[in-house]
């Protein structure tokens, strides 16, 4: 064990048998199972708020999301010699979700619907809900997407020499950034701003950052972690993101997509109003955003290869994402 992982640990009641490396911490195992130290840039305070939450859920019978150990100071947060921060928190012996197999994905999100069916019945302290856990209008930043699209086109636009990236960009921003802008006045169109009043209103969280490295598949059962994000948001940003994801890596397969919007349908069922949020999410190119956004604060003078080629998947796989919108 390394100093740091030695000196963090000295400082919790544990009797730990053994010590290795993973996800980029250390897992401990002791008699009561794995524990697993890690990085954190909470504070104290939301610490403590997520783990009552954690704790809330549990007390409901939802016994697959992860809960934090207080040190020997009572407190969540440990610190090394130079003053970097870590949490202990519980963990499983399990692999984490593959999303290209479906198996996994429906686990997935089977227990997400549980969570969200939990979630709904959490309570929230005073203040709570206007500072740890607020959350954004999804409208308001489809609008901040939609100018930095517009802002990276018009600076590549403006240069006189472009690599291989921004020659891509300038093919195909045109027809992506109208796209982005019908989706936004869809989205308008939908009941989304009711749900997320009601969703504020109520205080009501989503997990925030749901996506297949968050899952951990235990015996076939779905495990979910890291939970810093909990945001008071409509619940659908959660499946919108595990989907988006998994299916980027099945090219967009539709019967993949319907089986898994049935997964969690068979835990809690959506409202038409509902679906008709999702299919504007889905309609929206985040993916695309997302590499211009990143190319937005880079050093525009060299672009990884890597970059280069998620662009490029992403426009190959437009023609049939739209497809999966239609139909879905």
């Amino acid at each position: 064990m390394n100093d740091w992982g030695k000196s963090v640990l000295e400082q919790y009641e544990l009797e730990i048998t053994a010590v290795r490396r993973g996800r980029g911490a250390l897992l401990c195992d002791t008699a009561d199972g794995v524990w697993l130290l890690t990085p954190c840039g909470a504070s104290e305070k939301h610490l403590e708020a997520e783990n009552r939450i954690l704790l809330q859920l549990t007390e409901q019978g939802i016994t697959g999301v992860d809960r934090y150990v207080r040190n020997r100071d009572g407190t969540y947060l440990s610190e090394d010699a130079d003053h970097k921060r870590y949490v202990l928190k519980t963990w499983w012996n399990g692999t984490e979700c593959n999303p290209e197999k479906q198996e996994d994905c429906l686990a997935a999100m089977k227990t997400l619907a549980r969570t969200h069916q939990g979630l709904c019945h959490c309570t929230l302290q005073e203040g709570e809900r206007e500072t740890l856990f607020q959350g954004q209008s999804l409208q308001e930043e489809l609008v901040k997407h939609n100018r930095e699209i517009r802002h990276v086109w018009n600076y590549i636009r403006a240069r006189k020499q472009k690599n291989e990236f921004e020659r891509l960009v300038m093919e195909s921003v045109g027809d992506m950034y109208e796209l982005a802008l019908e989706t936004s006045r869809r989205l308008e169109q939908t009941s989304y701003q009711k749900l997320y009043e009601q969703v504020y209103e109520r205080g009501i969280l989503c997990h925030g950052n749901f996506h297949y490295h968050n899952v951990v598949l235990v015996s076939g059962n779905a495990m979910l972690t890291n939970f810093q994000k909990l945001t008071c948001q409509v619940q659908l940003r959660d499946i919108y993101h595990f989907m988006r994801k998994a299916l980027e890596k099945k090219n967009w397969d539709l019967t993949a997509a319907r089986q898994m919007l049935a997964a969690y349908e068979s835990v809690s069922p959506l409202s038409e109003e509902e679906r008709e949020v999702l299919r504007v999410l889905f309609a929206y190119p985040e993916k695309y955003w997302k590499q211009l956004n990143y190319y937005l604060n880079s050093k525009k003078n060299w672009i990884p290869e890597k970059n280069t080629e998620k662009l490029l998947q992403c426009i190959r796989q437009e023609k049939i994402r739209r497809t999966l919108v239609q139909k879905l």
